[in-house]
């Protein structure tokens, strides 16, 4: 994998000239006097008789005396240019040029006679694909994704893009504005999953490298989702008013990667054995452990919380309900799963 170059030639081009003859032109591309005897050169950019003027179709931005050094191709970008007019400087004077082919050219006059100036070649710009795949329906709703590089002058956005679980493609630039290529893109993905799995809606932060070809990345989610069957044996039969909180929380290398929430109640405690599937969304990280919370109230009496961590793969948690009699309190106790 090559990382990208600024091709041959640099990214500018600079010099000193002086001026001289009655009127004097100069070519801010060629970075050479064209002056001629029986005209205005048609390759000129700006021309200069005790007064500055433009030609050609090129434009000019006064600055007075501001710092030449600071200015880069960018900067210069942002300017208001002018095509019309004549514009008198004295020693010191800076002004900005958007030569006849649309290139920006800086330059500052050293005294009377003599000047240095600055041309900026256009950037280079490299293709970015983003390529999202697609996920189950019935757990994905929405991805939400976007690609940005670092310049300096700040973050700069390449592409970005919503859509449904059948995924798509994200298609952008990335450019060496900045007088060299970044190293690398950054792609945030944010994934809503459907209500009925009650997990919560994560972000993505991922990174690519940009290549002399550009940027190409894919996401792919695994299309069968990590699922552990928690199972709660709850005896004797819950009444009425009873209810299990239960929270979960994936975690790879110790890193919170998903989390989600569902109450038990009514209904759902009607059997002495209850059972409900913890799913983990799909996406490429694969998680490493689950940590289950349970609080709640049985037989109209506030549960012990219960808290522990299990490593996966663990495809069945089996939970049973004790009486402490001394706490008067109910505990859940696992049966098997690490």
């Amino acid at each position: 994998m090559k990382r990208p170059t600024s091709r041959a030639a640099p990214p500018w081009q600079s010099g000193t000239a002086s001026f001289h003859d009655s009127y004097f032109e100069f070519d801010l591309e060629l970075g050479v006097p064209v002056s001629q005897m029986d005209g205005f050169s048609p390759n000129g950019d700006f021309g200069w008789c005790e007064l500055l003027r433009v030609e050609n179709g090129a434009a000019y931005c006064a600055l007075g005396l501001t710092s030449y050094e600071t200015l880069d191709r960018h900067r210069l970008a942002q300017l208001t240019y002018d095509k019309e007019g004549w514009q008198r400087w004295a020693a010191g004077s800076v002004f900005a040029v958007r030569t006849r082919s649309g290139k920006y050219a800086k330059v500052e006059l050293n005294d009377f006679y003599q000047f240095r100036w600055q041309t900026f070649d256009d950037p280079i710009f490299l293709d970015v694909k983003i390529v999202l795949g697609s996920a189950p329906s019935e757990f994905i709703t929405r991805y939400v994704a976007s690609c940005v590089y670092d310049t300096p002058y700040g973050r700069v956005t390449s592409c970005s893009g919503t859509f449904g679980p059948e995924g798509g493609v994200m298609l952008g630039q990335v450019s060496n504005d900045g007088a060299a290529f970044p190293t690398e893109v950054f792609i945030s993905i944010a994934v809503d999953f459907a209500p009925a799995t009650h997990l919560t809606g994560i972000v993505k932060n991922l990174s690519a490298p940009i290549t002399e070809t550009g940027v190409n990345f894919l996401f792919e989610p695994n299309q069968v989702l990590q699922a552990t069957a928690l199972t709660l044996d709850l005896r004797p039969t819950p009444l009425a008013n009873d209810y299990l909180a239960v929270r979960w929380t994936y975690r790879a290398a110790g890193a919170v990667i998903a989390s989600g929430q569902k109450l038990l109640s009514g209904a759902d405690l009607a059997n002495v054995v209850t059972e409900y599937d913890i799913m983990f969304q799909p996406n490429p990280i694969v998680a490493d452990s689950l940590e289950v919370e349970i609080m709640g109230r049985l037989q109209n009496r506030d549960i012990a919380r219960f808290d522990q961590t299990f490593s996966l793969p663990e495809s069945v948690i089996l939970l049973k309900s004790k009486l402490d009699d001394g706490a008067s309190a109910y505990h859940l106790v696992s049966q098997f799963g690490s």
